[in-house]
Order: structure tokens, then C-alpha cells, then sequence
């Protein structure tokens, strides 16, 4: 399988603290550039779901 290549966040700096992401059809991964042996891996219709969801309830916060 070939993986794409992995994408900074725009929010990063040039620094080593940097989110790092790569997609495909069927995954999503995030790693930090600091530990990039450590990959969160999960299905894009979940992600999608999660930041449907925060965007909606962050108007409701006082």
C-alpha cells in the first residue's frame, strides 16, 4: 500500500512542535512531528462526525 505523504497543520511554526497529518479514502492519521512514532489512525466519516459536532456545540459554551 502506498501512503501519502504527510501534511503540517498551517498552524505550525517551523519549530518541532508540529501536528503532521496524511489521509486516504478509508483513514485519517495524526502524528506530532516531536514523536512521530506515535500515529493516531481513524475512519474519516468519525473525524467528520467529531468536528461536525464541535463546531455545533461551541456556541453553546458560556
Amino acid at each position: 500500500m502506498i501512503f501519502p505523504t504527510w501534511q503540517k497543520s498551517s498552524f505550525s511554526t517551523n519549530g518541532a512542535e508540529c501536528l503532521e497529518m496524511r489521509h486516504s479514502s478509508t483513514f485519517i492519521q495524526l502524528r506530532e512531528s516531536e514523536s512521530p512514532e506515535n500515529i493516531l489512525a481513524a475512519d474519516p466519516k468519525r473525524v467528520h462526525a467529531l468536528i461536525h459536532h464541535l463546531k455545533n456545540s461551541a456556541g453553546e459554551q458560556e
